[in-house]
């Protein structure tokens, strides 16, 4: 029983490295995309590739300036409230509430277009 403990506080503190990991690369493009113009206007070195180009020319997210920004700021909210989730949550029940803002994220994109 001990070492199931002591497992699931490993696989927590692996996740919240995750989450710090992936909000700080979000904030980061996320003031980077927020000021940036698509490439289809502006082919210079600081465009983004918005509409339909690319690897990534069916995906939601990257239909529009609109879209990508929205689903950065709702991936970053999430990240955020599962990280002082687990600040506050004791020890057993943190890994519930970073599986549950995982589980968001990856399903956002599936969502988060039957909403906007």
């Amino acid at each position: 029983m001990v070492a199931l403990r002591q497992a699931v506080v490993v696989v927590e503190g692996f996740i919240i490295g995750l989450f710090v990991l992936f909000l700080t690369m979000n904030l980061l493009d996320l003031s980077y995309a927020w000021h940036a113009q698509s490439c289809l206007v502006d082919r210079s070195s600081g465009c983004y590739p918005w509409g339909t180009e690319g690897p990534v020319a069916g995906r939601w997210a990257y239909a529009s300036k609109r879209n990508y920004l929205v689903l950065s700021v709702f991936d970053s909210m999430v990240s955020c409230a599962a990280l002082v989730s687990a600040l506050i949550l004791p020890q057993g029940k943190r890994i519930f509430a970073l599986l549950v803002g995982a589980a968001l994220i990856c399903v956002s994109g599936f969502f988060l277009p039957l909403i906007i």
